[in-house]
């Protein structure tokens, strides 16, 4: 009977193992904000990205890829909060703010996750400059 037992707690642990250690789509957009400051090439950012972002990028030029690195640094804020996170089957939202310290300026954004074979993937960010 306590064999038994033990092998239930087992495949129960197993069950909800990987749920419990999953990322939330906030922790994977930590992750790909210090990767893309820290990237050498897009390729660093790839594992982070939603199948479709990944092919958009894989169809680059290196040249271009080297463009497009440089604008997603360059128009990344210095500082990011997250203010909330909202979760609707496989998709996530996050209301962020940001902070440019050199212009002492706050802004308001919203980051896009997909969850894709079970794993949050960066799909997009939109920062409203006007705030």
């Amino acid at each position: 009977m306590k064999l038994v037992s033990i092998f239930s707690l087992i495949f129960i642990a197993a069950l909800f193992g990987a749920a419990w250690a999953a990322d939330s789509p906030s922790e994977v957009y930590r992750a790909f904000d210090t990767a893309v400051r820290k990237a050498q090439s897009v390729k660093d950012l790839l594992p982070y990205l939603t199948a479709s972002k990944r092919a958009e990028l894989e169809q680059l030029g290196e040249a271009e890829q080297i463009v497009k690195l440089s604008e997603l640094r360059l128009g990344r804020p210095d500082k990011v909060k997250i203010k909330n996170e909202k979760i609707k089957d496989d998709e996530a939202r996050l209301n962020v703010e940001g902070f440019y310290e050199f212009q002492e300026l706050r802004i308001k954004g919203r980051v896009m996750l997909l969850r894709e074979d079970g794993a949050w993937k960066f799909d997009g960010e939109l920062w409203d400059k006007s705030s």
